[in-house]
């Protein structure tokens, strides 16, 4: 029977493409009008492997595709595809899997729909099986798998494989046929690669060693040589060797023998505790192999342990490692200062006065941290003490009662600007009240960004240090914001959400459903305010 070819599956593969690459092309177009924050780019990576390379007709080949995240930021997929040749068929999700739900099928294309959340050097791993066609003869069917993660494409990456007659009768005068024999590769890797110096850290290995030859190969053992401080703990799910070790330090060995077919792999994941010191941390596995040729070299991974404080300052010896915000024309050198004698228990303090360099009345302030590395910290709780002693107006009359806003920038980057006012991204956490009021708040404002705006037509209002949106406000604290009292503040901000604790007591838990900012640094802000005393500060990361 005549078959017309040009209409069918074929022309819904087609719509579905086109819809595809215009939702690809509209997450593309916003995403660029959220470029101008300062965040790291994506760092996302996909492979893809097909087992067996090497199938006859109507077998089952499993697939498995791999999505890396190297970057220093959590990413979000919204949407994961596989578009298969013609001649495959879906059958079903495998164990060991992220993603267990049956994918939608339109057309020979599988997707999968997010949001799925890939942490910072995580790895997400799609693992599901495909019958190949009964049709006699050879075939090389091809497929590719492609993700949106943050409007940005990823891949594809390209699997194929070997379909055809266990036999072959050709009439040749000669007959050849190519045969590889054994021959093992290995990799691997580790998540998390960065741990904080702290008890209890464990970080789980991956390592994969594939016969790249067509041919059986097998291996006497894996070994791995574990960094000074690293112990074992155990296998993890997913790992085709359930078995321990011997050893649980140094060096450990899984005795085999392990039979690996050929175009097959074996794959061993396994949870580490790391040292507590800081420093990196290398570490290199092998195999041994009895039939096949060994890998060219081990295969390495690297644990960076972080410092388990970022940042401790008590101002003991001035604040020559904080710098003052100073693009606006109300603001002078010397409005921020150094208290030798200003903080806890006459210890020294950073201080700011809007009145301290005279012609000026300093309406905003902000001192800033801006040291190496801290505009790229992600999640952490930052914490310190703060007094207030009253504040001014905007012609520098003393007003005893207020003061406020005071407190925090958390989340900031910062950027010289040849604009009034800017460049400042982040949030301000604030106590916000008077000492002959009955109650007082804190409150979290955020600055201003294209996408994020109330004054979204003014360019110059964007990512302006003293026109922030105010998003937040905690309940009613029960009695007036106290002067010459030191307050114990503390900030935790993970990923989009930010909690805020006065004298130990959480106050305030709200997560930016829009446009978050996701790293940056700290500081301190004030507003028209005689004398704002800041101490004892300490930044540490959340685990």
């Amino acid at each position: 029977m005549y078959t017309d070819k040009t209409k069918g599956p074929k022309t819904w593969l087609f719509w579905t493409g086109l819809l595809l690459a215009g939702l690809i092309l509209t997450v593309a177009l916003f995403s660029s009008v959220q470029s101008s924050q300062a965040l790291s780019p994506l760092a996302v990576e996909v492979s893809k492997t097909a087992v067996p390379a090497r199938l006859l007709p109507g077998q089952p080949v499993d697939y498995t595709v791999t999505f890396a995240n190297s970057g220093e930021l959590t990413a979000t997929l919204e949407v994961i595809s596989d578009t298969l040749d013609p001649s495959l068929t879906f059958v079903e999700m495998l164990p060991g899997s992220d993603i267990t739900t049956t994918p939608s099928v339109s057309g020979a294309v599988l997707f999968w729909t997010g949001p799925f959340t890939l942490p910072a050097a995580a790895d997400l791993v799609l693992h599901y099986q495909v019958d190949t066609s009964t049709d006699p003869g050879w075939h090389w069917p091809c497929n590719e798998a492609t993700a949106l993660a943050g409007g940005e494409l990823v891949g594809p990456a390209r699997a194929c494989v070997e379909v055809g007659p266990e036999k072959a009768l050709l009439y040749l005068p000669v007959v050849m046929k190519s045969v590889r024999s054994a021959e093992f590769t290995i990799a691997k890797s580790v998540t998390p690669n960065e741990v904080d110096a702290a008890p209890g850290q464990v970080v789980t290995y991956t390592v994969t060693i594939a016969n790249i030859g067509n041919t059986p190969g097998r291996l006497t053992a894996v070994v791995d040589t574990l960094p000074a401080g690293f112990t074992y703990v155990e296998m993890a799910p997913g790992s085709d060797v359930a078995a321990d070790p011997t050893g649980t330090t140094g060096l450990i060995r899984w005795a085999g023998p392990f039979n690996i077919a050929g175009g097959g792999q074996l794959r061993l994941i396994y949870k580490v505790r790391a040292n507590e010191t800081p420093g990196q941390y290398t570490n290199l596995a092998n195999v041994e192999a009895l039939v096949g040729g060994p890998p060219a070299g081990p295969a390495s991974a690297v644990v960076t342990v972080r410092p388990s404080i970022l940042l401790e300052e008590h101002f003991d010896d001035g604040i020559s490692r904080w710098t003052e915000f100073l693009n606006h024309p109300r603001l002078a050198a010397g409005q921020w200062y150094w208290g030798s004698t200003d903080g806890v228990d006459g210890s020294g303090a950073a201080v700011h006065d809007a009145l301290a360099v005279p012609g000026k009345v300093a309406a905003d302030g902000l001192l800033m941290y801006l040291g190496e590395g801290a505009q790229e910290w992600t999640n952490y709780r930052v914490e310190m003490k703060m007094m207030l002693t009253g504040g001014v107006d905007g012609s520098g009359n003393f007003l005893p009662e207020t003061g406020d806003p005071i407190g925090f920038w958390v989340r900031g980057h910062y950027q010289d600007s040849e604009y009034e006012a800017q460049w400042v991204s982040g949030y301000y956490v604030v106590l916000v009240g008077a000492s002959n009021r009955q109650v007082h708040h804190v409150r979290i404002a955020k600055m201003q960004q294209p996408g994020d705006c109330d004054a979204c037509l003014k360019p110059y209002r964007m990512y302006n240090f003293n026109n922030p949106l105010q998003k937040a406000e905690s309940e009613p604290l029960p009695g007036p914001f106290e002067h010459y009292r030191w307050y114990d503040v503390a900030v935790e901000v993970r990923d989009a959400n930010i909690k805020v604790f006065v004298d130990n007591q959480l106050v305030l838990d709200w997560t930016d459903p829009l446009l978050p900012y996701l790293s940056g640094t700290i500081g301190f802000k004030t507003h028209e305010t005689k004398n704002g005393i800041f101490d004892d500060v300490i930044v540490t990361p959340l685990p």
